[in-house]
């Protein structure tokens, strides 16, 4: 055999070595690297039966999650949860105590509706419902490092008050009882003696638009 074309040979063998050691490394060190979501904390929403990453993610009102110590999540209206801590004051096994004890989890709470940031503690035995600004926290099930709560949410409507009549003449309709005006008596202030005062649609204190009073005025 001529010695050139040995050589041609033997050059294309360790070539074709060459490339299959490089592909059965990079197939070695992709398998070798953890998938990023196997490294974050999951648990799973015991309603549903579906896994849970609770740490930035959006949960809905109503709905029951699970948290783990400093798991975080948001609701749609900007409320954000985050368990804190869990304290374990259960009696041990095997010891007569005087009380059971319980779990208790340690969360803050802020966004949304909230009028300021707040912590609050949700117990197993005591406490376990909290209401604070219309949202009501609420604790179902608990282990030594891991929390399931529901959150919900009810618009509480605000009490505007009553309306009052004032003024020299009982001419002005307002939320203020006994408000003063500059005792200047004008002849359509006799109209407001049969008007009703009350809060109109815009939710401010004035006089009831009727035809009688509309009537009165234009006179």
């Amino acid at each position: 055999m001529d010695v050139d074309k040995y050589k041609q040979i033997i050059l294309m063998v360790l070539g074709v070595v060459f490339v299959v050691g490089l592909g059965f490394l990079a197939v070695r060190s992709n398998n070798s690297i953890p998938k990023q979501e196997d490294d974050l904390p999951n648990t799973v929403n015991t309603d549903t039966g579906k896994p849970v990453n609770p740490t930035d993610s959006t949960v809905q009102f109503n709905q029951k999650f699970d948290l783990k110590i400093n798991d975080s999540v948001s609701f749609s209206d900007g409320l954000n949860v985050v368990l804190k801590k869990i304290d374990d004051s259960r009696c041990p096994k095997g010891v007569q105590c005087i009380w059971a004890g319980e779990l208790t989890g340690n969360f803050a709470v802020s966004g949304g509706k909230m009028s300021k940031n707040q912590e609050i503690y949700l117990g197993t035995m005591t406490n376990k419902s909290v209401t604070l600004d219309g949202y009501t926290f609420s604790i179902k099930d608990a282990t030594a490092t891991n929390i399931s709560i529901l959150v919900d949410y009810k618009n509480v409507p605000v009490s505007l008050g009553s309306c009052y009549v004032g003024g020299c003449s009982a001419e002005i309709c307002s939320d203020q009882p006994n408000a003063m005006s500059t005792c200047i008596y004008r002849k359509e202030f006799a109209c407001y003696k049969t008007a009703k005062c009350e809060r109109q649609k815009s939710n401010q204190c004035g006089w009831t638009e009727t035809p009688e009073l509309t009537a009165c005025l234009s006179n």
